[in-house]
């Protein structure tokens, strides 16, 4: 087996890079994909939900609200597709970002 030599520069600069940009970056994606799926799931939902505080008595009923409540569940299932594959090429990008990292570390 052939031992690997460390960029010892390379290394340094990866991390200080990695803590100040990346995980900035990071952080804004991973809070924006999450806050997407969750409004996803919450439109999916609403027509369900507004039918359970219907039956429950807790709000009137309306059709105008209920076909508002049906608009906003397709939107939602039309999205998953597009948030899957957003989800998709950013977790791709991300493992490709670490094969460079430890490409450009250990030569």
């Amino acid at each position: 087996m052939k031992d690997k030599n460390i960029n010892y520069m390379a290394l340094l600069g990866m991390i200080f890079s990695n803590i100040l940009l990346i995980m900035t970056i990071g952080l804004v994606i991973i809070g924006l994909t999450l806050t997407a799926i969750i409004t996803d799931i919450s439109m999916i939902f609403s027509s369900v939900l507004f039918i359970l505080f219907v039956s429950l008595k807790e709000q009137s009923f309306d059709w105008t609200t209920l076909l508002i409540t049906i608009a906003i569940s397709v939107v939602g299932l039309l999205l998953i597709l597009p948030l899957r594959k957003v989800l998709k090429f950013l977790l791709e990008y991300l493992k490709r970002y670490c094969k460079y990292t430890m490409k450009s570390i250990f030569y």
